[in-house]
């Protein structure tokens, strides 16, 4: 269901073809007829123009640290506001938020300008703001303004997305955003076209604008039963990382658990999740993750040549949100204590030096 808002705002990232408009936002490339809406629900054609309809529209908005994500190796234990709203440009068969992606009745939101949205976050203590949630794609032109408003007050922004995104779009927001958490959705063509109805050579290519950018970025991976946990596939992504990334980014492996149209799963076994872990360390990959519902030891930091524990991460449901009286991002833990030992960046036994980054304003 598309929701209405009172709120428009004029888009990017769009031309005009006939009575219709391109929009260039995302691969899908939407045609949009005069009072329709693109796949994701938000962008709309009226008179010619192409207007987005969540812009300031924030659904739900709370403070934790960073590492819920998450991202590990961004400011340890920084603690950030995160803001979401409604959209999104893929349709995900397990979303766990997807009272907020695809919406089938009006949800609760309250406009926020982008000083308000930061000044919220900055009351609260937060070093940066997170936008998360749903997709922070199809909220590009909102998260461009509050971020000049967040440069300037010294607060960092980062993006949880899905990354299916056209370049010159890409781009755009990498020239204002400071941290990038990637969901890969599996390392297949097929299987993004019949889980979530994209496909994975845009996302690939977000992934390696960011590097090209210099911004810090992390991936997850997500691993469900007999579709996304096959070895060789798992090989594969981790092979890609090294040879087109590089061997230093961090990879959370999350553990699929029934939701949405894909309840009839079980939940990723634990044994497997350990299998794809030792396979993306045996690939060279320096800083591999357990995500979702796993022990709380498979996201410690460890120094890649001693094994010391250089940052260690405790698990702890904190202010959790809701909407229409669901919990959003329900499988995804919050931290209530994050111990970093690093001395900077080396780690404090054998001096060996790890890729944290560290905001500078802070």
């Amino acid at each position: 269901m598309t929701i209405e808002s009172d709120r428009w705002a004029l888009a990017g990232w769009w031309s005009k073809e006939g009575l219709d408009v391109r929009c260039s936002l995302c691969p899908h490339r939407c045609l949009i007829k005069p009072d329709t809406y693109g796949i994701c629900g938000v962008r709309t054609a009226r008179d010619g123009t192409l207007w987005t309809v969540n812009y300031g529209q924030v659904c739900v908005s709370q403070c934790d640290a960073i590492e819920k994500k998450p991202i590990f190796h961004f400011q340890p234990g920084a603690r950030i506001f995160s803001a979401g709203t409604f959209g999104c440009n893929l349709d995900c068969a397990y979303c766990q938020n997807s009272m907020l992606s695809h919406p089938s009745q009006a949800v609760p939101c309250r406009n926020v300008p982008p000083e308000d949205l930061v000044k919220e976050a900055s009351d609260r203590g937060a070093i940066g703001i997170a936008f998360t949630f749903n997709e922070p794609i199809v909220w590009a032109e909102y998260i461009l303004d509050v971020a000049q408003v967040a440069h300037r007050s010294g607060l960092f922004v980062a993006l949880n997305t899905n990354g299916y995104i056209l370049s010159r779009a890409g781009e755009d927001l990498l020239k204002n955003v400071d941290v990038v958490k990637i969901d890969i959705k599996g390392f297949d063509d097929v299987v993004y076209a019949s889980t979530c109805g994209g496909s994975l050579a845009p996302v690939l290519e977000l992934c390696a604008q960011v590097i090209r950018s210099g911004k810090h970025l992390e991936l997850s991976y997500l691993m469900i039963p007999g579709i996304t946990d096959g070895l060789d596939m798992v090989a594969r992504f981790g092979d890609w990382v090294v040879t087109e990334l590089g061997p230093d980014i961090p990879i959370h492996l999350f553990r699929f658990q029934p939701s949405a149209r894909m309840s009839n799963l079980g939940p990723e076994p634990q044994s497997r999740m350990l299998e794809a872990m030792d396979l993306i360390l045996g690939h060279g990959v320096r800083y591999v993750y357990l995500g979702g519902e796993t022990e709380s030891r498979f996201r410690d930091t460890l120094c890649p040549r001693c094994s010391t524990v250089v940052i260690s991460r405790s698990k702890e449901e904190s202010e959790p949100g809701y909407i229409l009286g669901e919990k959003v991002s329900r499988f995804c833990p919050s931290f209530s204590r994050i111990e970093n030992r690093l001395n900077g960046i080396s780690c404090p036994k054998c001096g060996e030096k790890l890729a944290v980054s560290y905001w500078p304003h802070h």
